[in-house]
């Protein structure tokens, strides 16, 4: 995800900052300055868009078009104040510092954590890989998909037998799409190759016959990762819990071992630590609950769960897991900007609801 967000934006960034510093540094006040800067973006963005539908190229016209109204939305949603706003209400319904809370993982929706999260950032976040992320660890754990040997003793991963999950509806939603996706890769017992698995669910499968169906379910995928809530529909209690839990899992060890008011009462362990992993991934904290759960999980022969072994002395297996959770982000915001763009719309206004609350 990081690698297609440099590619993609950072040559812009810093085009963008060169023009940032020549206006800044002229002998000017702070206004004239910003009339400046923007006066100068704006024309040339207007003269890209005339030199290209002059050169007869459609698609950098629409790109550039694109690209000038999501800076001009980028302007309002700062001179709105709309981060300020955001983080207030985050104040609001969790406070300075939410309450740890521990049992989310035995309830929640990804999606409607997802979307809670969303809207209390006061960063402007639009990143939708983590749901995707989620979503594939939870097939983990149910075995539709599932780490295999070679003869060589090598690891690899492939697809298992569906299995009905007992997450949110909505949530099952999307993992049936997520495995749809997957079953286009490889039938059920075959090796999934990342590289495949990112190309599929980006663009397509290299048979033509089924690419409608392929975009079917993209547009299924797309349309849950950007389904919207209404935060009023909920209680602060409940959107408190969302940043508790996150707080939980940063302090994991802390929060097994420090005596406190809900120690008594957590789950074990052993039993829904795939969960936390689960909402880990939402929360884009994975790496230090992981190393948190080894520390508490030392490995003993009654351990049970198929993907425990991974915790503990498994760095081929992790590796492997890693690339394809790799290859699901770098290929989920080419489905959410190719949907957007089938449909006449641009990808920032795919989430105009979310964004500015329209």
């Amino acid at each position: 995800m990081k690698k297609y967000l440099l590619k993609k934006y950072l040559p812009k960034l810093i085009t963008l900052g060169i023009i940032a510093y020549l206006c800044f540094v002229s002998d000017q006040n702070f206004n004239d300055s910003m009339i400046l800067f923007f006066g100068l973006l704006f024309f040339i963005w207007m003269f890209r868009i005339i030199y290209f539908s002059i050169r007869g190229n459609p698609k950098k016209v629409i790109s550039d078009i694109e690209l000038l109204i999501k800076l001009m939305m980028f302007v309002w949603y700062v001179c709105s104040l709309k981060p300020l706003r955001k983080w207030l209400r985050k104040i609001r319904y969790a406070g300075f510092s939410p309450k740890p809370y521990p049992f989310l993982a035995l309830y929640g929706s990804v999606l409607d954590t997802h979307m809670m999260k969303f809207k209390l950032s006061p960063a402007f976040y639009r990143d939708k890989t983590p749901a995707a992320r989620a979503a594939l660890w939870r097939l983990l754990t149910r075995g539709a998909v599932r780490f295999n040997m070679t003869r060589d003793n090598q690891p690899f991963l492939c697809l298992g037998p569906w299995s009905v999950s007992p997450s949110d509806g909505l949530d099952q939603d999307f993992e049936k799409s997520l495995y749809t996706f997957l079953e286009q890769c490889a039938p059920v017992g075959e090796r999934l190759d990342p590289d495949m698995v990112r190309k599929v669910i980006a663009y397509g499968h290299k048979d033509k016959g089924i690419y409608k169906y392929n975009f079917d379910n993209q547009y299924r995928f797309a349309d849950l990762l950007n389904t919207g809530i209404r935060l009023d529909a909920y209680s602060r209690r409940d959107i408190g819990n969302i940043l508790g839990m996150k707080r939980f899992l940063k302090g994991l060890p802390n929060s097994y071992n420090a005596p406190s008011e809900y120690t008594g009462r957590l789950p074990e362990l052993q039993r829904v630590w795939p969960e936390y992993m689960t909402f880990a991934y939402l929360f884009g904290i994975e790496n230090s609950t992981w190393r948190h759960l080894s520390q508490l999980m030392p490995p003993h022969p009654g351990d049970s769960h198929p993907l425990f072994y991974l915790l503990q002395n498994s760095k081929p297996h992790r590796q492997l897991l890693r690339q394809m959770m790799d290859s699901v982000s770098e290929a989920t915001p080419a489905v959410d900007e190719a949907v957007s763009a089938h449909r006449g719309r641009l990808s920032l206004a795919w989430h105009a609801e979310e964004l500015y609350d329209i």
